[in-house]
């Protein structure tokens, strides 16, 4: 398993075209920035087959948007990296204490193939 460790804000193929427009979005939605810019960590590609970058609706938050938070999952665990929180969680109380609902997983190769294709850090779906 990956510890968290603080991830380098450094800039690649994949991050470097996002939109402008993309970037200027509330706050609120850093955790997909967050959760995107983990993946591209080079001991978090070494693990690709372990991990997921997950995009959910979390009840505590923000209802207007079907798709309002991103995490990581590894095995029977979720990092959740959102807002400066650096939180390792059990996957099954971390689904059943947020009520999450509308979840799309992705393995880290669809996740980087969809970054670039896309031009942002998600939501996709």
């Amino acid at each position: 398993m990956i510890l968290l460790q603080k991830h380098e804000n450094v800039a690649s193929p994949l991050t470097s075209n996002l939109n402008a427009d993309y970037r200027k979005r509330d706050i609120q939605y850093n955790c997909f920035k967050a959760a995107a810019e983990f993946i591209q960590h080079l001991r978090v590609k070494d693990y690709f087959g372990q991990h997921r970058l997950v995009h959910g609706n979390l009840a505590s938050l923000n209802q207007d948007k079907p798709v309002n938070h991103a995490w990581l999952e590894e095995l029977d665990f979720v990092y959740d990296i959102s807002n400066g929180h650096k939180r390792l969680l059990l996957k099954e109380d971390y689904y059943l204490n947020d009520t999450i609902t509308g979840v799309k997983k992705y393995t880290i190769h669809q996740a980087l193939k969809l970054i670039k294709s896309h031009g942002n850090w998600g939501p996709w779906e």
